[in-house]
C-alpha cells in the first residue's frame, strides 16, 4: 500500500492584472500589462521542509491586429519574477 501524501501540493493562487491599450490606427493597437500573483499553500511548510508560498509580479508588452472581421492575431513579449519564501 503506498502512503504517499500530497496535502502540501495545495494552494489558493490570488491574481490580478491591468492592462492600458492605444489604438494606432483601426485595426492595428499596441497595449502594455502588469499583473501580481499571490500563491499561498495550505500547508505552511511542505513534507521537504520547504516553504512554498511565493508572491509573483509579471510584465509585457504586444500588438494587436484586426485582419479582417474574422481573424485577429494577437503577439506579446513579457517576463514573470516569482519570491519564494524559501530559497
Amino acid at each position: 500500500m503506498n502512503n504517499d501524501n500530497n496535502d502540501d501540493r495545495d494552494y489558493s493562487d490570488m491574481s490580478s492584472s491591468l492592462r492600458a491599450t492605444y489604438e494606432l490606427k483601426p485595426g492595428v493597437s499596441v497595449y502594455s500589462e502588469g499583473g501580481v500573483s499571490l500563491r499561498r499553500h495550505t500547508r505552511r511548510v511542505d513534507n521537504n521542509g520547504l516553504k512554498r508560498s511565493s508572491d509573483g509580479v509579471s510584465g509585457s508588452v504586444g500588438a494587436r491586429f484586426e485582419l479582417g472581421r474574422l481573424i485577429r492575431a494577437d503577439a506579446a513579449v513579457g517576463v514573470v519574477h516569482r519570491n519564494y519564501r524559501d530559497a
